[in-house]
């Protein structure tokens, strides 16, 4: 029993070593003092930005910010607009989507009007189409600020893209086919890496600024006009 006694001893001493170490590394089970904080983002710091969906047709966007599309939406009521623009700052991100001027017994007038005292706008990244007028247009602007990037907008019965006096900025990698009247009009400003195939007048249309990189084919005559700018690098057809 003698030999055995060193043995029993160094065991219970390593399990009270074991037992030290646990309740070491578990820490205090009592909760810091003061409320809990949040560990989460909100939503609207996830996505800051409003959705837009089929359901808010016809929409008046009368708040400054930046707007998407969660869904492709269509026209739900016969000539009328399907998104009116009227706050300073705004900008659509299409998220890929499209917006459908015509629906089940309906007609679009334009899928998007900007009025009169909006000065910012932005438009990226889907479709137009349909529209029994514009795909996008100004209601006579004053010191618009326009930017476009990859968007298309097709077989509208007036124009693809209007953006008249007043109005100045930039429309890059875009396209504008099949439109009743102009492909893209733009009063001033800088058209790039731009496409305007089988429309009924202009093709590209910039009055003061620079056409650059683009390419029109089958349009009304002429294909590409620049009144008071450069037209480089361009392919017409």
């Amino acid at each position: 029993m003698d030999c055995i006694r060193p043995y029993l001893a160094r065991a219970v001493t390593a399990a009270a070593l074991v037992g030290m170490c646990g309740i070491a590394e578990a820490g205090p089970l009592e909760p810091p003092p003061g409320p809990a904080a949040p560990t989460m983002k909100t939503l609207s710091e996830v996505e800051a930005r409003t959705p837009i969906h089929q359901s808010d047709l016809p929409l008046t966007i009368s708040v400054n910010g930046a707007y998407y599309l969660a869904e492709n939406l269509h026209a739900n009521q016969n000539g009328v607009d399907m998104i009116t623009v009227t706050a300073n700052y705004v900008s659509i991100d299409l998220n890929g989507f499209t917006i459908d001027g015509t629906g089940q017994a309906a007609i679009a007038t334009d899928c998007i009007q900007i009025e009169q005292d909006v000065r910012m706008f932005s438009l990226s990244n889907g479709m137009i189409r349909g529209c029994g007028q514009n795909g996008v247009a100004t209601n006579l602007p004053f010191g618009l600020s326009v930017s476009v990037d990859r968007v298309q907008s097709i077989q509208n019965g007036l124009a693809g893209m209007s953006f008249g006096p007043g109005s100045f900025g930039v429309i890059s990698r875009s396209v504008a086919k099949s439109n009743a009247g102009n492909g893209i009009y733009m009063w001033e400003g800088v058209l790039t890496e731009c496409a305007a195939f089988s429309n009924s007048g202009i093709g590209l249309w910039m009055n003061y600024g620079v056409i650059k990189g683009c390419m029109a084919k089958g349009n009304g005559a002429p294909a590409v006009f620049s009144a008071g700018g450069t037209s480089a690098d361009n392919y017409t057809q």
